[in-house]
């Protein structure tokens, strides 16, 4: 009597597989690749997530991409922190911040007097302001309003704010690079990527050391904006991209540690 193979037995042949082989998953494409470390670095892992070709193949022109070194670090295909996109999946690590683009203080008065009190509470705890005593909607305008003041000196759109780091469409991010006397370090993710997910709390603390070297640390989300990452070629999940002067001068792809993070950013501050 024949006995059905299990299906751990199939997943332990395929983890089995000699390296420098490649699995084709949908939506991501993992590859397999021998990767050498010298004794004490610190990694998160040994892989990293292809993009396929055809996901991001827009926009890719060329245009303002300027000659960068790229340093990739790979990802264990064989490890189980990867969320496949389906229509099922609940998982949002990445909180979506994306708002309306700051044109003109009497534009913005009106959008935040648009908004509902919800909102409004969501906006202040964003930008960490404290509204526990505030009790009419237009205390909660003003707060935000007297916030994006400091923040605009910081930040061309008024959304960024030092020390943290904040989700921006394409059209926010080309702003932000109008502004070319500090540094961008923008963090490329999509929600099914698992290593995106693990390497976030890293990001926010190295943005929170990176606060004195005046660093704008922003993330997008590839999906949602695969115009805008296809104009940068990110092939690969997760990247970041440090813009200087309006041009990518350096990336990262893969997961690193906050302090690996720091140092590559420093490199170029």
């Amino acid at each position: 009597m024949k006995t059905a193979m299990k299906p751990w037995i199939t997943l332990l042949a395929l983890c089995s597989l000699e390296v420098g082989s490649s699995f084709s998953f949908a939506p991501a494409i993992f590859h397999r690749q021998q990767q050498h470390s010298s004794v004490g670095e610190s990694r998160l892992f040994q892989s990293s997530i292809a993009i396929p070709e055809e996901k991001y193949s827009q926009g890719r022109s060329g245009a303002g991409v300027s000659k960068s070194r790229s340093r990739v670090r790979v990802v264990d295909p064989n490890s189980n922190i990867y969320a496949p996109k389906s229509s099922n999946a609940t998982i949002t690590p990445h909180e979506d911040t994306t708002k309306d683009v700051v044109v003109d203080a009497e534009e913005q008065i009106g959008i935040l007097r648009s908004k509902t009190l919800k909102e409004l509470k969501l906006a202040c705890s964003r930008r960490n302001i404290m509204y526990g005593k505030f009790s009419e909607a237009e205390e909660y305008v003003q707060a935000i309003l007297e916030d994006m003041e400091k923040t605009l000196a910081f930040s061309v759109t008024g959304l960024i704010q030092p020390g943290s780091v904040t989700e921006l469409t394409g059209e926010q991010l080309d702003q932000e690079m109008t502004r070319q006397e500090s540094l961008i370090l923008v963090d490329v993710y999509a929600t099914w990527c698992g290593p995106c997910r693990v390497i976030l709390p890293q990001l926010q603390v190295a943005a929170q050391k990176l606060v004195q070297e005046e660093v704008r640390v922003a993330k997008i989300d590839a999906d949602k904006h695969s115009d805008w990452v296809g104009r940068y070629q990110v092939q690969g999940l997760p990247t970041m991209l440090l813009i200087k002067e309006g041009s990518v001068v350096d990336r990262l792809e893969g997961a690193f540690m906050t302090n690996e993070i720091i140092d590559f950013v420093r490199q170029h501050a």
